[in-house]
């Protein structure tokens, strides 16, 4: 005998298999319009008119495709650079001090969670020792209210 697999069972396999295809398929293209789509929003509203942006007169605001053709923002960016840079700054402090509070965050939370599983594991080693639930009950209560 072969070790090869009977053909109706590969089918079977296939067609099993195939049927997650489209859901997969579709997530990366929900993935992918989700990232591009900002991306060329952002293009055009940087090549588009600053009237038309703002919705002044018949603007009337963002758009994927750009409204009027202008390249006064690049002017005013590469005229002032120092704007552009600042603008750089703000945005590596945010991401700095947004990472070191999600950072103390986390830490706490690990920290609340340890203790937590100390004060389960004392309970659980004094519990075999112990004869009776009330004094079970109360060293679970004493350690709670230490450990908060």
């Amino acid at each position: 005998m072969t070790d090869i697999a009977h053909p109706a069972h590969k089918s079977a396999w296939r067609r099993k298999n195939e049927m997650w295809k489209v859901p997969i398929h579709l997530m990366f293209i929900l993935i992918s319009v989700t990232m591009i789509v900002p991306l060329i929003m952002i293009f055009s509203i940087s090549i588009s008119e600053e009237a038309q942006i703002l919705g002044i007169g018949n603007g009337s605001g963002f758009s994927i495709l750009p409204k009027g053709f202008s390249l006064d923002g690049y002017r005013l960016a590469f005229k002032n650079p120092d704007s552009v840079i600042k603008a750089y700054d703000v945005t590596a402090y945010s991401a700095i001090l947004g990472t070191i509070i999600s950072m103390g965050s986390a830490g706490m939370i690990a920290a609340a969670f340890l203790g937590a599983m100390i004060s389960m594991g004392f309970v659980l080693a004094i519990s075999g020792r112990v004869r009776k639930m009330s004094t079970l009950v109360i060293c679970g209560v004493m350690i709670g209210n230490i450990c908060s």
